[in-house]
Parts: C-alpha cells; sequence; structure tokens
C-alpha cells in the first residue's frame, strides 16, 4: 500500500509494482504504480500513467 495526500486527507491505496527493463515499450500502465530499477524509484500516483517509450525514457501523463 502507497500513501497519497488527497484534498487535505491521507488515503491508502494498492499499487502494482512494475520492474523498468520488463515493461513493453509503448504499453501504458496507470497508477497507482511504483516502477523500479537499479538506481531509481518512480512513483505513479492516482489517476496519472506512464509508459516506456522506444529509447527507454519513462514518460509520466499527469491530467490537468
Amino acid at each position: 500500500k502507497v500513501a497519497f495526500a488527497v484534498a487535505g486527507a491521507v488515503e491508502l491505496s494498492e499499487a502494482v509494482i512494475y520492474e523498468r527493463a520488463l515493461l513493453p515499450v509503448g504499453e501504458q500502465l496507470v497508477g497507482p504504480a511504483i516502477v523500479v530499477q537499479e538506481d531509481s524509484t518512480t512513483l505513479v500516483p492516482p489517476g496519472c500513467s506512464a509508459r516506456r517509450d522506444r529509447v527507454d525514457n519513462l514518460l509520466v501523463e499527469v491530467p490537468a
């Protein structure tokens, strides 16, 4: 579980954990999620999404 501040309160959410090197290129994952790799960890909050591009960037989209 991961804690997020939502409207001034703390909410616990189940997060899926992904190994970055195993993410298929272009496949979108939806938060809450945690993407791990040897030298960093990326948190994808609820309502956001992420995908790995073909040059290995991890692109996180945050809705406006």
